[in-house]
């Protein structure tokens, strides 16, 4: 990054990765400059709490939810406001990921979504 001439950094979960961040925490582990390295990563149920705080510890501040048939990611709506609770607890900034043919299935969870970063 500093031989290119970039100061700051943000690393996206890449989406065939799902919820699996070893990646991402390996790379975030072996940077030195975690200060000026930000990560967003994909949270699901299955991304336990204590995954979530050593994330944040590494520099990730934010989410990205996947859901809809376009990203083969048809969770239920608990499933989406539970990842953007725990998401809004650490203070993460959120980003729902929706193909545009399917955003009236899920009006209920945008219009109950409170109080986030974005």
């Amino acid at each position: 990054m500093r031989t290119m001439g970039f100061q700051r950094g943000v690393i996206v979960h890449a989406m065939p990765y799902d919820a699996d961040h070893r990646l991402l925490i390996d790379t975030l582990k072996a940077n030195q400059d975690r200060q000026d390295i930000r990560a967003i990563g994909i949270i699901k149920d299955s991304v336990s709490d204590a995954e979530l705080d050593l994330m944040n510890s590494l520099g990730v501040c934010g989410a990205r939810i996947n859901i809809g048939k376009y990203y083969k990611q048809d969770r239920s709506s608990d499933s989406v406001r539970r990842s953007i609770e725990r998401t809004k607890e650490l203070g993460w900034h959120i980003r729902l990921h929706i193909a545009g043919p399917h955003i009236m299935d899920y009006g209920d969870i945008f219009s109950s979504i409170k109080d986030v970063t974005y």
